[in-house]
């Protein structure tokens, strides 16, 4: 099926503010309930769906809670770290991590899917002991 995307203000608003911060997480909730953009609930909704199908944003799941980000990895097979503390999500593409994704597939027949493993932990600015 060959859909037609229109190009709007609307997209314009919410791909920028992902790009500006390309490194944080939004929930739907927090852009939703943000002043400076002004877009309905319906329409961030709307375009956070089309962006994750068009690969211009990533979504992860945390509990219940959606979280989105922009996608600038372009799509490439990598591990992700999430901060307990301050919530920041890293991308890291480690062979050593690399090489345990071999294992489990190798030694104990199960795939992993990396774009949607989290690994939780404490970045170096939220350890305790630094």
């Amino acid at each position: 099926m060959n859909e037609k995307s229109y190009h709007t203000k609307q997209k314009d608003i919410l791909l920028n503010l992902f790009k500006s911060q390309p490194h944080k997480c939004f929930t739907s909730r927090e852009i939703i309930e943000d002043e400076s953009i002004s877009l309905g609930e319906a329409t961030v909704y709307r375009l956070l769906s089309q962006f994750v199908k068009d690969g211009l944003i990533q979504k992860f799941t945390q509990g219940k809670a959606s979280l989105y980000q922009f996608n600038h990895c372009g799509g490439d097979s990598h591990f992700h770290m999430k901060c307990i503390e301050c919530g920041e999500l890293y991308h890291i593409d480690c062979p050593m991590l690399r090489d345990v994704e071999n294992h489990i597939a190798h030694d104990h027949n199960f795939f992993v899917d990396n774009l949607n493993t989290t690994l939780y932990g404490y970045c170096k600015g939220c350890r305790k002991d630094t």
